[in-house]
């Protein structure tokens, strides 16, 4: 059984799921953007632990809207309209990862049984960014069993104009030795940036082929063949779906030993400007995606 704990501190207010008997367990962050910050399947730690550094620093696991990635220079324009969005990428002048990985949600629901529990988290956006002047509701649903766990995200415009929008998922799996770890995905684009890791087009990729990592440093970005993707570790193996068929996959290590990046996108970095993946939600229209991670 999956029990589901509140846990509130001074500064954080977190919900853990967790089967003692299988040590299977999940901690999401209320107040980081509803983040899933660990997850452990049948004792088998997935996702990275980052002890010595800040949230800002990694946005670990922080669901990105209404944008993925960056905006150069956090400028765009839509539909004859000139935006500013807030730089929060100081080195390269960008916005960056969205506007709800720091916002506060809040528990809406949740059904726990024995073989699978869920839980509901929601924020409803009713001010107006400056930068992003539309309103809107957003909820995340987990569902964590001793296979793994599904993310599901839904979208609602709630503004009487339309917006254009990007999403994502920002996790960062861990491995005991990357020399021993690999991903498998298939391609059939990548995506050139400049010098500000800014997406400018797409060139042709072809590869079926396993990426091992030891050794690679990496902060790219492939447009997928397939929505399905493998990652290989010592410890154990995790198969990554989404529900979109035509997505986007950012690769990116850190400098942070056992840790990597594998973000699942719909679409690229700048797309509020090269519109490469950027969908618009009219006003009542609602946007969903899930993502699936099976663990063996």
């Amino acid at each position: 059984m999956i029990l589901l704990n509140k846990i509130k501190t001074s500064n954080s207010h977190l919900l853990e799921l967790k089967d003692n008997v299988n040590n299977t367990s999940a901690l999401i962050d209320l107040n980081l953007g509803g983040s899933l910050q660990a997850l452990v399947i049948n004792g088998k730690q997935i996702l990275a632990n980052f002890k010595y550094k800040t949230y800002e620093e990694t946005y670990a696991s922080a669901i990105l809207f209404p944008f993925v990635n960056r905006v150069n220079d956090g400028k765009y324009s839509f539909k004859g309209i000139n935006y500013q969005l807030n730089c929060n990428e100081a080195a390269n002048n960008n916005a960056l990862h969205g506007l709800v990985y720091n916002k506060v949600f809040e528990l809406k629901k949740y059904t726990i049984s024995k073989k699978k529990t869920s839980v509901t988290i929601q924020y409803k956006e009713i001010s107006k960014n400056s930068g992003f002047p539309f309103t809107y509701h957003i909820l995340i649903k987990y569902t964590l069993s001793n296979k793994g766990i599904r993310i599901k995200a839904r979208v609602k415009n709630t503004d009487t104009h339309s917006f254009p929008f990007t999403i994502g998922w920002h996790p960062y799996f861990y491995a005991k030795n990357f020399n021993n770890s690999s991903i498998q995905f298939q391609a059939s684009q990548k995506v050139l940036h400049n010098s500000k890791m800014i997406g400018t087009k797409l060139t042709e990729f072809n590869s079926e082929m396993p990426l091992f990592f030891g050794g690679v440093s990496l902060d790219d970005c492939y447009d997928l063949a397939h929505n399905t993707i493998l990652f290989k570790t010592s410890d154990y193996e995790c198969k990554l779906q989404s529900s979109v068929a035509n997505s986007f996959l950012q690769i990116y290590t850190p400098k942070t030993d056992n840790a990597i990046a594998i973000e699942p996108q719909t679409g690229i970095s700048d797309s509020f400007n090269n519109g490469i993946g950027l969908q618009v939600l009219q006003p009542d229209q609602k946007y969903s995606v899930e993502w699936k991670l099976a663990i063996t």
